[in-house]
C-alpha cells in the first residue's frame, strides 16, 4: 500500500545524492535537486511516495517501469540516469528516479499559463511534432506513457522532453493508495476512464493538449465537477474549435475532431499522423480524404453541445460510445516488461450502478433498440477512479458509491460464512465459478455441457436478509460436452470468457455482453493427428492480452502454448519440458497450469506431482520442484482434482493441491513454506459405495486464495457441508503430527442450513474478498458472505 505523506528530504543524503532543495511537487510525488557525488554533477530526484516493504507487486511493477524508462533513447525524452529504492521510515522504502537537471527548463502548461491567448501554430506546431515523435517512438517500443498532459512536456529552450513515461500507470495500480491524483482528467482517453490504457490513449491526450493550443481551451471543462467533465468526455463530442478561434480553418478542426473520437480505431494511426494533418491544414494543403470523408463531419452533431453539463444528475439520451480496445503485434517481451495494459481492481462494494449491464437480445426485425445513458451505464475501473481529479476535487467526493475502491481487497474481517444466495439451474455437478472484475457477474460452467452467466451483484447490492433461490441465469451457452476443472475462466479485463471444453479441438473465447453470441476458436496448426488433441485449462495472462493452454499433444513433450487475443489461428510461442515416464510406462501430464500474479512466469502441476516453472519471457523451464506428499497416501492411482493457484499478491509463492494437503512452494528458493491440513473428520470419511471408488484416498477437490492473500479456503472429496480455512497471518495455529497447519476455521460451521450437500468443486472469491461462491456435485452454486463489515 502506497502512503502519500511530505518529508523534507532537504540536507538528506540519498544514496549518492546529496539532496539541495526542493523543486516542485506534483500529482506524481516530489522533485528535488540534488548532487551526484560520484559523477560531481547536479540531478532532479523523483522521489514517489513511500510503500510498505511488503508492496511487492508495486516494487516490481517499479522496476519494471524504471528499466523500461531508462532503455528510452530518444532526443526528445528525458532521460533516465538511474533508478532504485531508499530506505524510509520504518518497514517502508521510498521508489526514486534520477532524471538530469536542466536548469533552464520549463514545462508547456507554465508556458501556457503565461501566455494571453493561443500560441503562434510555428510554435504549436514544433512542439507537437516533437512530442508526436517521441511518443510514437515509445510505441514502437511497446511503451506507453499513460498521461500525457502539458506538465509532463519539458520546454528546454526550442527542445521539448517528454517526462516521466509508465509513472501514472504505476501510481494508479491496485496496489497503491495515495493522496497524490496520477491522472490528469481533462487528458484523460474515454478507455483509459472505463479501466483500459492503450496507445490509442496517449495520441487522445495528445490531441487534447493540441484542442488547448490551437483553441486556447479544452474540449471540455469541468474544473469544479469532475462528475460532469467524465460525463461530457464519455458521452459529447467536443465542441468545434472555431468557436473559441474562428481564425482556424475547417480543415484543422476536422483534424482536431477526429483525433479526439471517443473510439481509439477512429483516431489517427501514429502522434505523427496527426500533426502532419494539421501541418498540411496549417498551410493550406487539403486533407486526407480519409480525415474528411463526408462535408457533415463537424456538422450537424457538433451543434449539439450547448453548454457544461449543470448537475450530476442530468439525465442525457445519448448512446453510450463503444471503446474497442486496439490490438497491436508486438514482441512477446511487452506482455511481460511493460505495465501497458494494466489489470483493474473492481469497487469494493457491489453496486449496479457501477457495473456493465448485459444488452437486450436483438428482435427478430433486427431492429436496433435505443440505449439511454443513465449513470449506471458509465462504468468506471476501481485503479481509474481513484485517481480521476479536477480542481482538487476528487471524483470520489462527488460519487460516494464509488468510495470503497480506494480500500484494499478483503475480507476485511473473515466471518466463517453465511449463504446469501442459491442458483439451482444447473443439471449436474458444478465444476467452475469465476467472478468477472466488477463483482457482479457470476459465470458457472460443469458437466451438463452450459456456460451461464448468473448477475448476482444486483442481487447483493439489495442486501437480501432471507436465502435467495435463483434457478433462470442471465444468459447460457451450449458445448458438445462438459466443462472440466479449470475450464472456465475470464480474461483479464473481465471482457470476455473463456472456455476449455473436453471436446476435440480449440478453446473458445465468448463475449457475454454482446447482444449476438459471440465465439472465437483458438487453435495452432500440428502435424500431430491424434483425433483426441485439444488444449486444456486456458488462462489469461494478469497483465497483458496474452492467452496460455495446455497443449494435450503426447509426443514425449509437456507443452503449453501463448496465444495472442488478436491472433487465435496460431500461437506465437510454446513452453516445453520433457516429459517422464513412469515404471509402469504411464507418460507424466500437465493437470493445471497458472499465471504468477505479476505476468512473468506460468507454473504447471503435472500427474507425477512435480511442479514446473516456465519463465514467459524466455519460454525456458526455471525450476522444476517434486513435491512433498504423506505416506500411506502414496499409492493414490489419480489426482481427481489437479489444482494449483498462484497468490495474489506474491509472485514467488504458488500453493498446490497434494492429495489431502495443499503445499505452499516458494518458487525462488523451491522450499515448501507450509503445509495446509484438514481434521475434519468428514474428510476422511470413505464413500458409501466403495466399488464406484475402490481406491479411494481422501483428497483436495477445490481451493483459492482470498483476493488479500491472506486466507485459503479448500473443499474436500467428502466434506459436503463444510470447507476448510486457512489464515495465513496467523500466528498461533494448531499443527497435526507431521507438522501441517491445521484450518483455522470450518466453512461454513458444522450444521449451519443451505450448505452443500455433495463434494464442493469450486471456489471463487469475488474481487473484493466480501463474497464466495462455491460449486458443487450436488448441481448448485451457493454465494457466502466472508466479510463480517457487510451488513
Amino acid at each position: 500500500m502506497q502512503i502519500y505523506q511530505s518529508v523534507d528530504w532537504q540536507g538528506s543524503q540519498f544514496e549518492q545524492y546529496h539532496i539541495h532543495r526542493l523543486l516542485k511537487r506534483d500529482r506524481l510525488g516530489d522533485l528535488w535537486l540534488a548532487e551526484e557525488s560520484q559523477q560531481q554533477r547536479l540531478v532532479v530526484l523523483r522521489l514517489l511516495p513511500g510503500v510498505a516493504t511488503t508492496a511487492y507487486e508495486y516494487l516490481h511493477l517499479f522496476a519494471q517501469m524504471a528499466q523500461v524508462a531508462a532503455n528510452l533513447e530518444h532526443p526528445h525524452i528525458l532521460p533516465v540516469y538511474n533508478s532504485g529504492v531508499q530506505d524510509g521510515k520504518q518497514n517502508e522504502v521510498i521508489p526514486f528516479l534520477v532524471y538530469p537537471y536542466l536548469e533552464r527548463a520549463t514545462t508547456l502548461r507554465a508556458r501556457l499559463d503565461r501566455s494571453t491567448g493561443t500560441l503562434q501554430a510555428s510554435e504549436a506546431l514544433r512542439h507537437l511534432s516533437q512530442a508526436a515523435n517521441a511518443i510514437d517512438y515509445a510505441h514502437s517500443q511497446q511503451v506507453i506513457h499513460g498521461g500525457l498532459q502539458p506538465g509532463s512536456l519539458l520546454l528546454d529552450g526550442m527542445r521539448l522532453l517528454v517526462s516521466d513515461f509508465g509513472l501514472t500507470q504505476l501510481q494508479s495500480s491496485d496496489v497503491t493508495v495515495s493522496r497524490t491524483q496520477s491522472v490528469d482528467l481533462p487528458y484523460l482517453a474515454p478507455e483509459q476512464a472505463q479501466g483500459r490504457t492503450e496507445a490509442a490513449s496517449d495520441r487522445y491526450s495528445l490531441a487534447v493538449i493540441a484542442y488547448q493550443l490551437f483553441a486556447g481551451r479544452l474540449p471540455f471543462e469541468g474544473k469544479d465537477n469532475p462528475y460532469s467533465l467524465l460525463l461530457q468526455q464519455l458521452t459529447l463530442a467536443p465542441p468545434s474549435p472555431g468557436r473559441f478561434n474562428p481564425t482556424l480553418s475547417s480543415p484543422m478542426e476536422i483534424a482536431l475532431l477526429k483525433a479526439l473520437s471517443h473510439q481509439p480505431q477512429k483516431r489517427y494511426a501514429s502522434c505523427s499522423a496527426l500533426v502532419n494533418a494539421l501541418n498540411r491544414a496549417w498551410q493550406g494543403l487539403p486533407l486526407d480524404p480519409r480525415d474528411d470523408p463526408d462535408t457533415t463531419l463537424i456538422a450537424p452533431w457538433n451543434n449539439s453541445f450547448a453548454g457544461e453539463i449543470s448537475t450530476v444528475s442530468t439525465q442525457i439520451s445519448s448512446e453510450l460510445p463503444t471503446l474497442q480496445s486496439e490490438q497491436q503485434s508486438s514482441p512477446l517481451t511487452a506482455a511481460v516488461e511493460t505495465t501497458a495494459r494494466k489489470k483493474v481492481m473492481a469497487p469494493m462494494k457491489i453496486t449496479t450502478e457501477a457495473l456493465p449491464e448485459i444488452p437486450a437480445e436483438t428482435d427478430q426485425q433486427g431492429e436496433r433498440r435505443e440505449r439511454k445513458l443513465k449513470r449506471r451505464t458509465v462504468l468506471i475501473g476501481g485503479a481509474s477512479a481513484a485517481v480521476l481529479v479536477a480542481g482538487g476535487v476528487t471524483l470520489l467526493n462527488l460519487w460516494p458509491r464509488l468510495s470503497a475502491a480506494k480500500l484494499p481487497p478483503g475480507p476485511q474481517h473473515f466471518t466463517p460464512g453465511k449463504p446469501l444466495i442459491h442458483l439451482t439451474g444447473p443439471e449436474k455437478a458444478v465444476m467452475n465459478v469465476a467472478w468477472d472484475n466488477s463483482g457482479r457477474y457470476l459465470a458457472s460452467a460443469g458437466l451438463d455441457t452450459q456456460v451461464r452467466l448468473w448477475d448476482v451483484g444486483s442481487i447483493l447490492q439489495k442486501k437480501p436478509a432471507t436465502l435467495q433461490v435463483i434457478s433462470s441465469p442471465t444468459r447460457e451457452w451450449k458445448f458438445p460436452n462438459g466443462i472440466p476443472f479449470n475450464g472456465l475462466n475470464w480474461t483479464s479485463d473481465g471482457r470476455k470468457l473463456i472456455v476449455s471444453s473436453a471436446s476435440n479441438g480449440p478453446f473458445e473465447l465468448l463475449d457475454p455482453f454482446s447482444a449476438k453470441e459471440t465465439r472465437q476458436q483458438y487453435t495452432n496448426p500440428t502435424n500431430y493427428t491424434d483425433p483426441f488433441h485439444f488444449y486444456l485449462d486456458a488462462l489469461s495472462g494478469p497483465h497483458s492480452d496474452l492467452l496460455a493452454a495446455i497443449d494435450s499433444t503426447l509426443q514425449g513433450q509437456i507443452t503449453v502454448q501463448l496465444w495472442r487475443q488478436n491472433q487465435p489461428a496460431k500461437s506465437i510461442a510454446s513452453l516445453s519440458h520433457s516429459s517422464l515416464k513412469a515404471g509402469d510406462g504411464t507418460s507424466e501430464m500437465l493437470g493445471v497450469i497458472g499465471w504468477s500474479c505479476d505476468g512473468t512466469m506460468i507454473a504447471g502441476l503435472t500427474n507425477f506431482l512435480e511442479l514446473i516453472v516456465w519463465d514467459v519471457k524466455t519460454h525456458a523451464t526455471t525450476k522444476t520442484i517434486k513435491l512433498p506428499y504423506r505416506k500411506p497416501k502414496s499409492n493414490a492411482p489419480d489426482l481427481k482434482a489437479a489444482i494449483l493457484r498462484w497468490s495474489p499478491q506474491d509472485p514467488h509463492v504458488v500453493a498446490v493441491g497434494v492429495i489431502e494437503t495443499i503445499v505452499l512452494v516458494d518458487v525462488r528458493s523451491s522450499k515448501v513454506l507450509d503445509v495446509l491440513s484438514t481434521d475434519n473428520k468428514d474428510a476422511y470419511t470413505p464413500p458409501k459405495d466403495t466399488t464406484a471408488f475402490p481406491n479411494w484416498v481422501p483428497q483436495v477437490y477445490s481451493f483459492n486464495w482470498s483476493p488479500n492473500g491472506r486466507y485459503i479456503i479448500a473443499g474436500y472429496s467428502q466434506a459436503f457441508s463444510t470447507m476448510a480455512a486457512w489464515d495465513l497471518q496467523k500466528k498461533q495455529v494448531k499443527k497435526d503430527q507431521e507438522g501441517g497447519h491445521v484450518q483455522d476455521y470450518l466453512f461454513p460451521p458444522p450444521g449451519t442450513a443451505n450448505a452443500h450437500s455433495g463434494s464442493i468443486l469450486a471456489i471463487s472469491w469475488s474481487p473484493d474478498g466480501r463474497y464466495l461462491a462455491t460449486g458443487s456435485a450436488d448441481n448448485t452454486i451457493i454465494v457466502w458472505q466472508v466479510d463480517a463489515d457487510e451488513k
